[in-house]
């Protein structure tokens, strides 16, 4: 059973990349779509996925340094000047409909953040638990959520010098 500890590190993970694939906003705005201005900082993300994924390192960093999933919320907030229901308003755009980025796809994991958030900030230790369970399974556009991270992480391991 995972502990505290362990899920908000997860949470972290998770919402790093949540903000990571947030920056695909972009095509939103492309495609005319009105009302996206909130979102203009994570367009200064970096177009494709590697090389965006340092630019999140240090909010990542921060955020690991907290005690509280609420904290690790601040931190992201500040740094990009949206909350994660802002992020779950933005993958719920209809615009997102058939999209192979972005959007929909990512609206149930925004929404599985959210629910972590709240089982932490209760101490809700059972439904905490779920959550995690839920963890390896959690999908996005192609593939999970997890595996993403592994993929980033792993470029970003090499890109420092760390790599295998």
């Amino acid at each position: 059973m995972a502990n505290a500890s362990q899920a908000v590190t997860i949470f972290v993970d998770v919402v790093a990349l949540l903000y990571h694939e947030a920056r695909n906003v972009r095509y939103l705005k492309r495609r005319g779509y009105a009302g996206l201005e909130k979102y203009d900082s994570l367009v200064n993300l970096a177009d494709s996925r590697n090389p965006a994924w340092p630019q999140i390192q240090e909010s990542r960093k921060s955020a690991r340094r907290c005690s509280s999933a609420r904290e690790v919320e601040a931190v992201f907030g500040r740094r990009f000047g949206v909350t994660l229901h802002d992020l779950e308003v933005l993958y719920a755009h209809p615009g997102w409909k058939d999209s192979p980025l972005g959007g929909n796809k990512w609206l149930n994991v925004a929404r599985w953040v959210i629910r972590l958030r709240d089982a932490i900030g209760r101490g809700d230790v059972q439904v905490q638990k779920e959550l995690l369970a839920q963890f390896p399974n959690l999908r996005h556009n192609n593939g999970s959520v997890k595996s993403k991270l592994e993929q980033l992480d792993a470029y970003l391991e090499d890109l420092l010098g760390h790599g295998r």
